[in-house]
């Protein structure tokens, strides 16, 4: 997914990607990231929660971003197909 240069248009961005399966890049600091896959599930005014499978229990769990990660790029997404 293009990163979109303000706030609204991200938040936009994610709210028409309700439901599809997504590749999330956290930076952890200190050349670190976190690669998941999950699904975005819900979007607030100031966040959104994307339901991630966790491999060694193999049940679901919620991951919460702030808008504002995306913009500052702490947190990328890229959909699948």
């Amino acid at each position: 997914m293009r990163q979109p240069a303000n706030m609204c248009a991200i938040r936009n961005t994610v709210v028409r990607n309700v439901g599809r399966k997504v590749m999330v890049k956290c930076n952890r600091g200190r050349n670190k990231f976190d690669i998941e896959e999950g699904i975005i599930c819900d979007t607030y005014p100031s966040v959104f929660l994307v339901q991630i499978k966790d491999t060694y229990n193999d049940c679901y769990r919620l991951k919460s971003f702030s808008y504002k990660d995306v913009l500052t790029k702490e947190v990328e997404l890229e959909l699948c197909d």
